[in-house]
């Protein structure tokens, strides 16, 4: 008796799995006998198929604004009434759905319409029939798409970009995408970015042209390595530049240290040239900023240049005895004449002007300079600052 039950169980199942192939393959063969995967699953062709698509997964891997591309990941499934594709369950052994060849049957030919490179995986080679006509297939995207940046506030910015789904092949009044769903949130697998919005939006429709659906995500950069690595020693050098007036013509280090500071400029607007778009439709903030630094300090190069020379003159020329007028504030000084004999009364102390001589007047032209370039900078990092933060 102990080995009857077992025995008999197995018997059971069986006899009952043999019972479910054979209704399920007698089934699977009804239904594709005479089907034509070329044509739209509607008795009558006049009819629309409305297509349901929902998302469950959006992943973004990555955002490159010098290539304005954005990589995503996307696992959504869709949703369709198959005419064709339906039976009674009482007939057929009460199964209610099954799964059928992709190649044996029609399905949606919805695809991205703004792709760079996709790649598009099925889940598998089958879609999932119901008993009264729902038909599902799961897709998932490996996308890189097309994504107008504006890089403004750099590297601040916050770009929303879209991702286009039609169908290949039919048109509105064949094929519309009905309803479109966003089951989870957003994220981001980038270090870089992070998803702060996200949802789908329908076109207008046209019967006469394709359904179009866009998928809607907003990425804002996480700025703090930019910030420390490069928007600060920007600001540092620039508002340090006007102190290349405070150093001595004597020491001849001047023009030095203002070519170094050109220099770094230029490495600074090569930097930024890799890192954003090569487009006139957005200006970066920081380039106009740096770029306008830049000029400064070639206009610094050429001040020192002639600061230089007027501190190694011996004399003034035209120029230089004008520059002394109108930067210099003449010094009294107190002229004594030559007393011969001790018995003659000394005259009085007659106050005399007198120009001050090129070192001086050098020394006058980097307090000028420096005050007022000094007073530049700071406005313009000013205005930098508050145009940001807009």
């Amino acid at each position: 008796m102990k080995t009857f039950v077992p025995i008999f169980m197995l018997w059971h199942l069986i006899t009952t799995d043999a019972h479910t192939y054979g209704v399920t393959d007698k089934l699977q063969a009804s239904l594709l006998k005479g089907y034509n995967q070329d044509l739209r699953p509607r008795w009558n062709q006049q009819d629309t198929v409305d297509v349901y698509m929902s998302i469950n997964y959006f992943s973004v891997l990555d955002l490159d604004v010098a290539k304005e591309t954005l990589t995503t990941d996307i696992w959504a499934f869709y949703l369709w009434k198959d005419d064709i594709l339906t039976w009674n369950t009482s007939v057929h052994g009460d199964i209610e759905g099954i799964r059928v060849p992709l190649t044996k049957v029609w399905a949606t030919d919805v695809v991205v319409q703004n792709p760079i490179e996709t790649s598009i995986v099925t889940s598998g080679s089958r879609v999932y029939a119901r008993h009264t006509g729902l038909v599902r297939i799961d897709v998932e995207y490996h996308t890189e798409t097309s994504c107008f940046t504006s890089v403004t506030k750099f590297p601040f910015d916050e770009h929303t970009c879209e991702i286009r789904f039609s169908s290949d092949t039919y048109v509105a009044g064949e094929l519309n995408i009905s309803t479109v769903q966003v089951r989870y949130p957003f994220i981001s697998k980038s270090s870089q970015w992070n998803v702060v919005g996200g949802g789908s939006e329908r076109e207008k429709e046209d019967r006469k042209l394709q359904s179009f659906v866009k998928l809607l995500v907003t990425v804002k950069r996480q700025p703090v390595y930019f910030v420390v690595n490069l928007l600060l020693p920007i600001l540092v050098i620039s508002t340090l530049s006007p102190c290349v007036f405070l150093v001595k013509s004597e020491t001849g280090e001047k023009l030095s240290i203002s070519v170094t500071l050109f220099l770094s400029f230029t490495f600074f607007i090569s930097l930024l040239n890799g890192m954003l778009p090569q487009t006139s439709s957005s200006t970066s903030l920081i380039s106009l900023y740096v770029c306008i630094q830049l000029h400064l300090s070639g206009l610094y190069i050429v001040l020192c240049i002639v600061i230089q020379r007027v501190s190694l003159m011996k004399e003034h020329n035209t120029i230089t005895s004008r520059i002394a007028r109108f930067t210099c504030v003449p010094s009294k000084v107190a002229v004594t004449p030559l007393i011969i004999k001790p018995d003659v009364d000394a005259p009085e102390v007659t106050p005399e002007m007198r120009i001050p001589g090129p070192t001086e007047v050098a020394d006058k032209l980097d307090k000028l300079f420096f005050m007022f370039f000094f007073v530049v900078s700071g406005a313009l990092t000013a205005g930098y600052s508050v145009f940001v933060a807009l």
